[in-house]
């Protein structure tokens, strides 16, 4: 009798352990929720520093077509300075077509490292949504 219920008990477990099982993990890497853009389709930033210590700054924001009715761009560059990012020079463009291109460059201080920072208003009529991005940071 005793060898018939070890025999369950250990069928039992087999089935147990070789049953298929779904297992989900979330990737760290990733955020869970994503936000979703109502008005713009895309923001774009490149910023890169010359040999000769010559800053260039490219952002491009595009709504749709079909619902943007404006767009803003603000462009702060950055330097890095005493553990904090002190904005050394600013740009703004405004646009009623639904994209906008903006390219700077200037002359920076070298031994000192660098970021652009773009904030950007898109437009639906009265609407409107703000992106905030900052590029890759570089040292000159």
């Amino acid at each position: 009798m005793w060898l018939k219920k070890l025999l369950v008990c250990f069928l039992a477990a087999v089935l147990l352990i070789s049953s298929p099982t779904s297992v989900m993990a979330a990737d760290n890497n990733e955020s869970a929720v994503s936000p979703c853009n109502l008005y713009t389709n895309q923001v774009i930033t490149k910023f890169t520093i010359s040999s000769a210590g010559t800053a260039n700054l490219l952002t491009r924001v595009s709504g749709y077509e079909s619902l943007t009715t404006r767009v803003s761009v603000y462009v702060y560059l950055q330097k890095y300075q005493n553990g904090t990012w002190k904005t050394i020079n600013s740009w703004s463009q405004a646009t009623s077509a639904s994209s906008l291109t903006l390219t700077k460059s200037v002359a920076v201080e070298k031994g000192y490292r660098y970021r652009m920072k773009v904030s950007s208003y898109v437009y639906s009529g009265s609407d409107s949504e703000n992106i905030v991005k900052y590029s890759v940071e570089a040292k000159y």
